[in-house]
Formats: C-alpha cells, structure tokens, sequence
C-alpha cells in the first residue's frame, strides 16, 4: 500500500519545476498588476486583464497579493465600475478565508453585497452565498447558513443558472452533513453531481464529490465512500498546478479519513502522510495543524503513546506560529483534550495534571465565570429552600405529636397527663427552637461565604482584566505604528470597559446589577481623558435615566458605548482639537432600551473612513447589538448619529 504513493525523483523534480515556474508567473502577474494600477484611467480591456492577473495572484495568498486585490477595488470605484469592483470584493474575501482571517472575509463580502444590492444584481448577490455560508457555518449558526443557501438557491433557479443551482445544493447538503444528518445532506450534494458532471465543473466537482464520500463514510457504507473520493481525486488532477495539489491534499486526508473509520489504521496514516506531501508542494501550511492531530488520533488507537505525544506536540507548534484572527480557544482545547490520553496512557500523572490545568484556563473566560457564579447563586437557593422545606416538616411534625399528646390525654387521667403532656411539649420547642436558630445560622454562614465567593471572583476578573490592560499599554511603549498604536488602544479601551463593570460588582452590595446612571459617566470621564492626553479638546456629555441594568445587559451595553465613542473620536473631528459627542440611555414609549451616541463632527469623513477600515468596531457593535436583539440606525447629515434600540435586555430591580 505505501509503495502506491512513493514518488519517484523524476516526478519530484518535474513537480519542483513547476513550482517554481509557477513562481515566476504568480511575479510577472504582480509586475503587470502594478503596470496597469499605475495608469491613471483603465478601459474595459484592461480591468479584464487586470482581473484576470489578480485571479492567478489568489494562489499565492500574500499581503502583497491582498493589496494589489484592494488598489484594484479602489481603482474600479473611482472609475465607476461597480460591478467589477464588487467581483474584485468577492475574491479577496474568499482569499481572506483562505488564510483563517474570517473578521476581514466577513468585512469584504458584506462590502460586496451591499454593492450587488445596490445595483440590483440578483446573480452577483447569489454568487456571494457559498462563502456567506462558510462563515455563518463558523459561528455555529446553521439556521443562518441554510437561509443563505436557501436564497440564492431560489435565484439561480429564477434564472435557471444550472450551475449556481448544483453549487447551492452542495451548499445545502454541507450544512446538513455538518449538523450529521447525513441522509438528506447526501440526497442535496448528489442533486449538485449532475449539473455539475454535465459541464465538466471540475474545481466544483472535486469538493462535492468529497462532501458525497464523507457522507458515505458516516453512513458506514465504505465502498461508496471510496468510489467517491476516488472521483473527487481525478478532479483534482483536471484542475491548475496550485488548485490541484491544495485539492489533492484535502482528499488524501478525507481518504485517510474514511480507512480510520474502518479501523484501517496503517492506511489512515499512510494516506495523512500524502496529504501531508501535497500540501507542502504548494505551502498549504493550514492543514499541517489537522495532519497532526489525526495522526496522533491514529497513534493514540494503537496506544503508540510516544508517537502520538510527537504529533500533538506539532500541532500546537503550528497553532503558535499561525497568524489567526479567531479566538485560538477552539483549536487548543481539542489538542489539550487528546493530549490528556496520551500522558494518561504514558502513566505521566504529573504532566496529565499540567495538561489538565491547561485546559481549565483555556476554558476561564469573563462568560465561564459569569456562569460559575449563576450556577453557584442557583446551588445557593437550592440549598436554601431545602433546609427551608425541612424546618416546614418539623413543625408540621410539631402539631401532629401535640394533637396526639391531646388525644392520649384526653383518653387518660387529664390532669397527670397534662402535666407530661406540657412537659414534653416545652422541651420539644426547646430543641426545635435550637435546630432552627442552628440551621438558620448556618444558612446565613452559607449565604455570606457564597457572597463573599462571588466577589472574590469578580475582584479576580477586574485585576486580571487590569493586568491585560498594562500589558497592552507596555505593548504601546513598545510599537511606533500609529495604526498598531491605535489598535492597541482600542483594545485598551474595551478591556477598561469591562474592568469598570466588575469592579462595581465587588465593591457594591448588589452582584447582578450595575447603576448605569454612574458607569456611564465614568466610561465616558475615562474615555474623555484620553483625547485630553492626547491634546485634544473633546466634550464627552452623556443622559442617562435608567438606573439598574443586569450585569448581561451591561457588559454589551459599555462595549457598545465604548466602540461608539471611540469611532466618533477616532474619525469625525480629523484635525480639529475641540468637539462634542453625546450619550443618551433611556426607555421609549414602546418599551424599548434607547442608546444614542452622536457627535457634532464631520459625518461623511467618518462613513469613508469607516468604508476603508478593517470593520472590526463596527462588527463588534452588530454583533453585541445582535446579542440584545438590537435595531441599529445610522444618519451621518448632521455629524455622525448611532441610534440602537434593544427589545432583549433585562433591568435589575
């Protein structure tokens, strides 16, 4: 089986090659792309070419290709072709994907469909679903995803567009293999195979085929997994040097994949070890981290300990050194989990503890530990109200015995009966009177250790948010990019933001509520020393006529302000050094939480600038406002205005 996939040396100088005469072309390209940027208007002809040129670039995934990509989409706007600059748009998002930068993806496809929107091209918005849906996948919301494919599945059949039709079933059947219904994901993707197979749409062919054997595989139906994953290879072979060898390398891991579940062990590895290859034909670096981790999955089933600690060990290696706009949460905690078995299975109880805090502090968040302390108040009254139901059935069981005593008595000589009677009676209350006062001391006890537990979380949580904010100050001291140094301070400033938050929690008798009528002031004082340091007259004036919020709708709320605030001290005065900016918090008519944030600066220089930049406020804010079910309005005639009206929230009492 291994000889099978044994280069030989003429084969591998063939594929050297062409690497590096594909790295020749992907230089021209980036030389002719600079030629024609260069002029100062372009015709028809060459946008083609341009486009063209940029497309033989998304291989080589650089920021030297990223930024050829975006002076072409500044070039087509200037001139007025908002179509191509859409497409353009499109592209570069995909190759942000590409490179596990999902923020900047997310930015430059939500750019190109509002453009598409805006011209009123229903085949160019549709084409923007499959990577829309990858990202919503990536958040885990899959009801999301289906409605994006749903949509633009409508669309392609309005305007029997047969290929956009098979891709958006693929699409379809993804998501429902991701959700492991793999029955009808599988009746989805093969409904794609056969617009597809009548084109010959290979680089879409080999990614459904692949979709259609993982479901096979899942289904345990093995020799349908591998009929597919066969086809899905000689597609690969139809396409480009750099698409073919990538695809390659995603299929012989999903071969490898399929032999693990037959418990194939050998075969799986010798398959990731292949893909592995491929992948370093081209320097598809992503895939290395997953290589590791199966192949250490593999040794783990064999209890190769040693073997598999070197795999693991590698894959946290690449997670180091990779640039990732996502939280990296997700990819270590798999690997610390695998990680555990395998010192476990070494009988290295000292490193499998190490391990374990590892992952204990990868889980130790502000939300983990807001959930501790819900839980802990929960166990609290839970606890409460059973010592509150068993002093209820001691006094129940009170009456019974006096009623008994009473009926014995009445039944015996009344007055040397009576006399017992009271004398049990006196020191029954005694002693109930004891175990309540007993246990009414110990529920106080309980109560205040659990009070005193939960601030000393929150006092926690403010110190170490306060260590983040020193280091990203001593990180300031240390850069000289001012587009560095303001990232720096925005992260500063949202850290603040929370910081304030819990240090209310544990210096104030409430745990769950926070006075917004004294936060955001004191937001607003913090923020507004900033732009005073910075020689820079800004009045920062704030309304607020709610009073106590739940800590859940707070923590969203100071972001929110914070990211507002900034923006407008950021963008809307440019050069000025005096300004004004405005905080408004209130209730309507209709029962609505009101934030309004406005400034009396330049409204259309803070839109352009917004339009230019990396969109991170700005996704913040959609995503927090989402959280609260937030409705956003934006007018920027009059300076910049951020009105956002929440229908989720919750008011303390």
């Amino acid at each position: 089986m291994k000889n099978r996939f044994l280069h030989s040396s003429a084969a591998i100088i063939l594929l050297a090659t062409l690497w590096h005469t594909a790295i020749s072309a992907q230089k021209t390209d980036c030389k002719y792309c600079d030629s024609l940027l260069s002029v100062s208007v372009l015709s028809d002809h060459d946008f083609e070419s341009l486009s063209e040129a940029l497309f033989n670039l998304n291989y080589l995934q650089s920021n030297q290709s990223f930024q050829l990509y975006r002076k072409g989409i500044y070039k087509a706007l200037d001139q007025g072709k908002v179509t191509i600059a859409a497409e353009l748009l499109t592209r570069l998002a995909d190759n942000y994907n590409e490179v596990s930068q999902p923020d900047s993806a997310s930015y430059y496809i939500n750019s190109a469909v509002d453009i598409f929107k805006r011209i009123e091209d229903e085949l160019g918005y549709a084409r923007t679903a499959n990577l829309r849906r990858i990202l919503a996948v990536d958040d885990n919301d899959f009801l999301e995803s289906l409605d994006i494919s749903y949509e633009a599945l409508e669309i392609f059949q309005k305007y029997d567009d047969r290929v956009g039709m098979a891709i958006s079933y693929r699409d379809i059947g993804s998501v429902l293999l991701q959700q492991k219904k793999y029955e009808e994901g599988l009746d989805y993707c093969l409904r794609g195979v056969e617009y597809l197979e009548e084109v010959d749409f290979w680089y879409e062919l080999q990614f459904t085929y692949q979709r259609i054997a993982i479901a096979y595989k899942n289904l345990g139906e093995f020799e349908k997994a591998h009929n597919y994953i066969s086809k899905s290879i000689n597609a690969c072979r139809n396409l480009q040097f750099f698409r073919a060898n990538q695809g390659l390398a995603n299929k012989y891991w999903t071969v490898g994949y399929i032999y693990e579940g037959q418990t194939k062990l050998e075969e799986a590895l010798t398959y990731y070890d292949s893909s592995k290859y491929y992948a370093s034909l081209v320097g598809y670096s992503d895939i290395d981290r997953w290589i590791f981790n199966y192949k250490g999955g593999v040794y783990l089933k064999q209890e190769k300990y040693n073997e598999a600690l070197t795999e693991f060990e590698n894959v946290l290696e690449e997670i180091a050194q990779s640039k990732l706009e996502t939280s990296a949460y997700d990819f270590y905690l798999p690997v610390y989990a695998n990680l555990l078995d395998c010192y476990k299975g070494l009988g290295d109880y000292k490193k499998a503890v190490e391990v374990q805090g590892l992952i204990t502090l990868a889980k130790d968040s502000a939300f983990v530990i807001e959930s501790e302390k819900q839980a802990l108040e929960l166990r609290t009254k839970y606890e409460t109200s059973q010592k509150e139901q068993r002093i209820i059935t001691l006094q129940k069981d009170k009456k019974v015995q006096r009623r008994f005593l009473l009926l014995g008595g009445l039944l015996l000589l009344m007055l040397s009966l009576l006399a017992v009677f009271l004398m049990r009676s006196i020191r029954y209350r005694n002693r109930t009177n004891t175990l309540l006062q007993s246990q009414k001391y110990e529920i106080v006890k309980k109560s205040d250790h659990n009070e005193m537990l939960v601030k000393e979380i929150h006092h926690r949580v403010k110190n170490n948010l306060q260590i983040l904010s020193s280091l990203l100050s001593l990180q300031s001291d240390a850069e000289d990019n001012e587009e560095v140094l303001g990232a720096l301070q925005e992260g500063r400033n949202r850290v603040e933001s929370m910081g304030m938050i819990h240090q209310r929690l544990y210096t104030k008798e409430s745990m769950s509520s926070i006075n917004m009528k004294e936060y955001i002031p004191d937001l607003c004082d913090y923020l507004k020393d900033l732009s005073i340091s910075a020689e820079r007259n800004i009045e920062i004036d704030s309304e607020v006529s709610i009073e106590l919020v739940d800590v859940e709708t707070a923590i969203p709320l100071g972001l929110i302000v914070n990211e507002l605030i900034t923006n407008s001290m950021k963008y809307a005065f440019d050069n000025s050094d005096k300004g004004f900016i405005k905080v408004k918090l209130w209730m309507n008519k209709e029962g609505k939480l009101c934030l309004h944030v406005y400034d009396d600066g330049d409204g259309k220089k803070a839109v352009i600038s917004d339009l230019k930049s990396t969109h991170f406020g700005s996704k913040l804010v959609s995503i927090l406002s989402k959280k609260l079910n937030g409705e956003i309005a934006i007018d920027s005639s009059h300076g910049y205005s951020t009105l956002i009206k929440f229908e989720r929230y919750k008011l303390a009492v």
